[in-house]
């Protein structure tokens, strides 16, 4: 039996929530990671913004290479939005880091 019509899209949102749990996971591993080892944290950041980044397009490449648009122009549109949404995403991540960093590192300082 076939899905038509627009029931398909509600797989598509229940799909959604593996990346969403993902992303949850890779940034609770990077508050436990710097909380217990505060010197890797540039290592560790980097690592998280990657894997915050990556994991929320693996649902709109499947959904673009699903639904595959006919025109070049469609295509074109599509890279388009999909860097923004890349660069949004590092541009959260990177201030999601830092403020957790920011507070990881008022937390264990000396005053404390």
């Amino acid at each position: 039996m076939a899905i038509e019509g627009s029931a398909n899209m509600i797989g598509y949102g229940l799909a959604a929530i593996g990346p969403g749990v993902g992303i949850g996971l890779i940034f609770a591993a990077y508050i436990n990671g710097v909380a217990r080892q505060p010197e890797a944290q540039g290592r560790l950041q980097t690592i998280a913004i990657l894997g915050f980044a990556l994991g929320g397009e693996f649902l709109v490449l499947h959904m673009a290479i699903q639904y595959a648009p006919v025109g070049i122009l469609a295509w074109l549109l599509f890279l388009a939005i999909a860097f923004l949404e890349i660069l949004i995403q590092f541009l959260q991540a990177y201030v999601f880091v830092l403020l957790n960093a920011m507070y990881i590192a008022g937390a264990i300082a000396d005053e404390h």
